[in-house]
């Protein structure tokens, strides 16, 4: 059973993603799944899933409505510390409105960052698709093993 934690904002003193790693280490077949990108710690996130692959999830909830520009770059680089497997999209909104507004912003980070790679080369058109459908889809799907 994947174990959610909030990081960054939600709470602000203790709760960069860095401070996780001794627990992630210790539970090395428990599948964490980081909220929020660890605003303002992102580099945080980054570090985990690139030292513990299979261990560490990333969830983008809430971090494009926080900053834009930081989950354009997190999921950029998210793209190349880690496989487009583990990177998931989550809403924890209270109401409808805000859910799909959550929703319309991940959209735009995902098909910013998507697009930029296509035009530089590094992406096909086939694998952002793909990928767009795994961080939005097949990951939280496979990971909460949703059927």
């Amino acid at each position: 059973m994947p174990f959610q934690i909030h990081t960054g904002l939600g709470r602000l003193r203790r709760s960069n993603a860095s401070l996780l790693q001794p627990v992630i280490e210790a539970f090395p077949d428990t599948k964490f799944v980081l909220f929020h990108g660890s605003y303002p710690w992102v580099d945080d996130i980054l570090g985990l899933v690139h030292v513990y692959p299979g261990n560490v999830f990333p969830d983008l909830v809430w971090l494009p409505q926080i900053s834009t520009d930081a989950a354009v770059r997190m999921l950029s680089e998210l793209l190349d510390v880690t496989n487009a497997h583990s990177i998931c999209w989550g809403d924890d909104s209270w109401t409808s409105e805000e859910s799909y507004g959550s929703l319309l912003s991940a959209q735009h980070v995902i098909a910013t960052v998507l697009s930029k790679k296509i035009r530089e080369g590094s992406m096909s058109l086939s694998d952002a698709f793909e990928t767009a459908s795994n961080i939005l889809r097949d990951n939280p799907k496979r990971l909460y093993k949703l059927g």
